[in-house]
């Protein structure tokens, strides 16, 4: 996705994201509306913009409909009109006829572009019983519901004279600050206002603040204002030395920092301009990615913004356009105008009064809430979605139900570290350790670790055995030795440094092993593992440069606790056990192989060494993905039969045991590949940790196929160059995973689309890890999962 830009990211998003989960969502629905049914209950479904759960029983799929539907619209509009250019890409309306022919054209042409989603959308649909599929995806959204209700104000949006009839604009929701925030030190010179104050913040996902904030900070050194930046997604300005008028924040308090501000700086999109314009406060925008283009487009039309239309200004460009604001007034009175406007509004008001109207008609009614993974994109309107799913419930005293599909955790307030939470005041702990000079190990008694301001301590509930760990003793690849092995883990938070404000004692989590800088252009990229100062904490370093987290961090989780940075960590959902979440790392590689192999629908795939722990994880996930055929390949048939049960897609299995003695020499193994896929196979994920398998395996690969290597084979691939050259094969070597894995995981176990707990095979104490690592390296009975409970 990283490398994609433009509409081809548009496209993949939609069907990775969206497209790809109305199954589930509308398996999740149906159950809910048929259990609220056999108890003489109606409901009222209340859903974001992506969620599409109820889009198939609209179109005509068998099921049950809801009372009403009630879509809440948190981005802007992205239905045809005669009237506008496409959604996305940011050009204003022409209802003239020469506009009109623009705007036929190029939505002709944009359907064309997306039609790998509608294809994806129709074909969903189809398979769950839908007839009425002939219409363009966004249409549908928008205009199926009984109401589609848009937050932001009619004059937010371009005027369409072929709108549908179910939209209301009811204005946007706005937050207010917690009240136990914490303000900042020089806060007063804010509140003094002195100077104007230009309020400049970067988005959560596209977060370098090389993009918006360096770029604005040195545009205005020289002005006589207060500039203050907030960092959402990045926590520092390395080597960035800031000029005497500005200052720097954690985090962004909206409704408290744009009380005084003059001008607003920011990537936009509805959330963070909403909030200005509901102060007052007149903007400057400049932001490409996601629904960015449309939105600012659209906002700055009321006369309260201007648009750079860019994803990182020039300095002039920034320092002009702030000039400008503060130099002309109409900006700021337009602003205040649409203050003035955003107070007529209530949206809250507006569901309550369509739930009102329905019960006076209707004796029992049950509303549910229904959430997608829009917080990918809107992290701040999924915190004010939340804080209107509240309002919705107070006004209601009726059985509620919420199905989350994907959500951000909403921060805890900032607790002391305070003493460590340990049993009996007990100050050292046992723990797994390699030593130098050995391949073996020891349980040792150690010191419990000390915190810094930034980390936690984590009481491992759960700790994964992992072959790669023990590969690497016997390799000696450690680079800092003695340490505490292991890099899977997961437990409950005992304490917390006095600068962590996201988590506190008690909380469940998993922890994410994969040490980075945060700030380089791999980190930036959702390509962490690739950075020069990489390491794995309890596992062994990958960078080529200075480690100095690795350093700090490498002591790992086969142990009663262990200290890891906040960053690192995940929270786990209630219905997630530790044990799952140990070995969630496994399966978040598992997911970052299948993603690498670019598969299409209908792909045939093979998975190597497919009755170990990576093999069954993938298992697991391949029927979230476009995949028609499996060829699982191990040594023993016995077992291959086994994990087969683990997957419903069609399946195959080839014991290398049952090619003969001689399989290696007389190419037994691509003589069956090639009766068992006669045109090859689309992908082949090879788990093999030793052996040249692969090279037969290659042999089986279809022209166009890819090959995606986790095992760390150290064999030599006899594999002539032209060979690839021809058959024109990608080979991908995945190397861990990344944080976006990890939550893509997270989210199917969240929802209870994927269900793991058949993997853990075993469980062993602590004191017994000696005879579990035997077991482990002896192979001698079937060990798909492992794990470790203190």
């Amino acid at each position: 996705r990283t490398k994609l830009e433009g509409a081809e990211r548009f496209s993949l998003d939609l069907r990775n994201f969206f497209i790809s989960k109305i199954p589930t969502q509308y398996e999740v629905v149906q159950k809910f509306l048929a259990d609220s049914a056999a108890v003489g209950e109606q409901v009222v479904i209340i859903q974001d913009t992506t969620f599409f759960g109820n889009v198939p029983v609209l179109l005509g799929a068998p099921g049950l409909r809801p009372a009403a539907l009630i879509a809440i619209g948190i981005s802007p509009l992205p239905i045809t009109s005669i009237d506008t250019a496409p959604f996305n890409t940011g050009l204003p309306p022409d209802s003239s006829p020469e506009g009109r022919g623009r705007n036929a054209g190029m939505n002709a042409y944009f359907r064309r572009v997306l039609d790998a989603p509608q294809v994806a959308w129709t074909e969903t649909l189809k398979s769950l019983g839908a007839t009425n599929v002939d219409g363009w995806f966004f249409d549908d959204v928008v205009g199926k519901p009984d109401y589609y209700l848009q937050l932001c104000l009619a004059e937010e949006e371009y005027s369409r004279s072929d709108s549908p009839r179910n939209l209301r604009y009811v204005g946007p929701l706005l937050s207010e600050p917690p009240a136990d925030y914490t303000l900042p030190s020089w806060w007063d010179m804010v509140v003094k206002h002195e100077r104007p104050l230009i309020v400049v913040s970067q988005g959560t996902i596209y977060s370098s603040p090389e993009e918006l904030i360096i770029p604005t900070i040195t545009a205005l050194k020289d002005l006589d204002v207060l500039v203050v930046a907030t960092l959402l997604g990045s926590d520092s300005l390395k080597e960035f030395e800031l000029p005497p008028n500005s200052r720097v924040m954690k985090s962004i308090l909206f409704s408290q920092m744009y009380k005084h501000a003059d001008v607003a700086v920011s990537t936009g999109g509805y959330p963070p301009v909403q909030q200005a314009f509901g102060l007052g406060v007149p903007m400057i925008l400049a932001g490409m990615s996601e629904d960015k283009p449309e939105a600012n487009a659209r906002l700055a039309s009321t006369g309260a913004a201007i648009n750079l239309a860019t994803q990182k200004p020039q300095i002039s460009q920034m320092r002009d356009a702030v000039e400008k604001v503060l130099s002309i007034p109409t900006y700021r009175a337009r602003a205040e105008e649409l203050k003035k406007a955003y107070a007529k509004t209530d949206a809250c008001g507006d569901v309550a009064t369509i739930i009102e109207d329905l019960a006076s008609r209707v004796k029992q009614i049950s509303v549910v809430v229904t959430i997608a993974n829009t917080s990918l994109f809107h992290l701040h309107y999924f915190t004010i979605f939340l804080e209107f799913i509240d309002c919705i419930r107070k006004s209601w005293g009726i059985r509620y139900g919420t199905q989350t599909i994907y959500c951000h955790q909403r921060p805890n307030p900032p607790t002391p570290m305070g003493s460590l939470l340990v049993d009996d005041g007990a100050n050292s702990m046992l723990a797994l350790r390699a030593h130098q000079g050995t391949n073996t190990t020891s349980l040792d008694a150690i010191d419990i670790p000390q915190l810094g301001p930034e980390d936690i301590l984590i009481r491992i509930a759960s700790a994964g055995l992992s072959p790669g760990v023990f590969t690497l003793l016997d390799r000696g690849e450690y680079k800092i030795l003695p340490m505490t092995l292991g890099h899977e883990g997961a437990g409950t938070v005992s304490a917390v440094g006095n600068a962590v404000s996201s988590f506190t004692a008690g909380d469940r989590v998993r922890i994410y092993p994969s040490l980075s800088c945060r700030t380089c252009k791999y980190c930036r990229s959702n390509r962490e593992q690739m950075c020069s100062e990489s390491g794995i904490l309890g596992f062994s370093a990958f960078g080529k440069g200075p480690l100095p987290l690795y350093e700090k961090y490498h002591d790992g989780c086969l142990a009663q606790y262990v200290r890891a940075p906040y960053w690192l960590l995940d929270r786990l959902p209630d219905n997630v056990s530790f044990d799952v979440g140990a070995k969630l790392q496994d399966f978040a590689t598992a997911m970052h192989a299948l993603r690498s192999a670019n598969l299409t629908i209908g792909s045939t795939v093979i998975v190597a060494a497919a009755t170990g722990t990576m093999g069954t994880a993938t298992l697991k996930l391949a029927e979230f993905f476009p995949i028609s055929k499996l060829i699982l390949i191990g040594r023993s048939s016995e077992r291959l039969e086994a994990v087969r049960k683990l997957t419903h897609l069609p399946t195959e299995i080839v014991g290398l045991a049952d090619l003969g003695k001689d399989w290696p020499s007389t190419k037994a193994l691509v003589r069956k590949l090639r009766q068992l896929a006669p045109s090859g196979v689309d992908a082949i994920i090879d788990y093999t940790p030793s052996g040249n398998d692969i090279w037969q395996m290659m042999g089986g690969l279809a022209i166009d196929g890819t090959l995606v290597h986790v095992g760390g084979n150290v064999s030599t691939i006899p594999l002539p160059a032209v060979a690839i050259m021809v058959n024109c094969w990608k080979i991908v070597g995945v190397r861990a995973n990344t944080r976006e894995d990890s939550s893509r995981v997270l989210e199917l176990l969240a929802d209870g689309r994927l269900k793991v707990d058949d993997l853990i095979t075993h469980r062993f104490r602590l004191s017994e890890v000696k005879d579990a690592i035997s077991q482990f390296r002896s192979r001698s009975q079937p060990m798909w999962m492992s794990v470790i409970n203190p």
